[in-house]
């Protein structure tokens, strides 16, 4: 007897004559999931003609799972609700963000996408897959470049110094990030964040692009003086080392001899 889960066998098997034949003469039913899950399209093209209306409204985001833009844009110009919300006001751009799909996302912004709804928040992930395309794109279409972080009162473009993403950190400001902010707990300005890590390439985009050098964290440090500061940490760093290497050489003169 023909069931369920021989439904799911034929659709994952890719068997195209049998999905048909449990549909027409079997009358079981398709959902989206093994459609997706097995990556079968002509079985979801059989749900997307048999869904109901709330099933029809989810497919905005489940049709991301194929990776296609032209089928997302196929749902959008057949009346498929584009700004749908979830829980938390979660949507399909969000979905798509969170997958890394820059050609879902364009096609979404593309179609109508309600953009009122970026914050800024969702560039923290898209900068941490480091996905330069899909920043510019956000960026572009009105996502708040100056989000800051609740909790350590960063912003987007601190976060990118941090991960020492550089082709971030240069759309961030080319899109009006504020590139001296310091408005956190430590008083840190990105360019200080590129110091305390030694992040060089981003120390000389934040300086090329305008950083202010005199800024003063808490505690009445500025870049310059965190520089000196870090250089002689480096230094007493590296002579530690050079006298740990000589003591070895001392107690264990043989140790480096065959």
């Amino acid at each position: 007897m023909s069931d369920w889960n021989t439904m799911e066998a034929a659709i994952a098997s890719h068997n195209f004559d049998n999905v048909e034949k449990l549909i027409t003469e079997y009358h079981l039913r398709i959902t989206s999931l093994p459609c997706t899950t097995y990556y079968n399209l002509y079985a979801y093209a059989f749900f997307l003609d048999d869904a109901n209306s709330y099933d029809l409204s989810l497919t905005i985001f489940k049709s991301q799972l194929f990776h296609i833009p032209s089928l997302c844009e196929y749902l959008i110009k057949n009346g498929v609700d584009i700004n749908l919300n979830l829980f938390g006001g979660y949507t399909a751009l969000h979905y798509a963000v969170d997958s890394n799909q820059t050609g879902i996302a364009s096609t979404l912004l593309l179609n109508g996408f309600d953009c009122s709804v970026l914050n800024g928040s969702e560039l923290s992930l898209v900068i941490s897959n480091d996905n330069s395309a899909m920043l510019e794109l956000l960026a572009s279409h009105g996502s708040n470049v100056n989000y800051k972080y609740e909790e350590s009162q960063f912003t987007i473009l601190h976060h990118a110094c941090l991960k020492n993403k550089i082709e971030a950190a240069n759309i961030l400001i080319s899109h009006g990030a504020n590139i001296n902010d310091n408005n956190n707990r430590q008083k840190l300005t990105p360019l200080m964040i590129g110091l305390i890590l030694n992040h060089r390439d981003i120390i000389k985009l934040l300086i090329s692009r305008g950083a202010d050098i005199n800024m003063q964290k808490s505690g009445g440090f500025s870049a310059i003086h965190l520089t000196i500061l870090f250089c002689k940490l480096y230094y007493l760093y590296y002579k530690s080392c050079v006298l740990r290497i000589k003591c070895n050489n001392i107690l264990r003169p043989n140790a480096n001899k065959c």
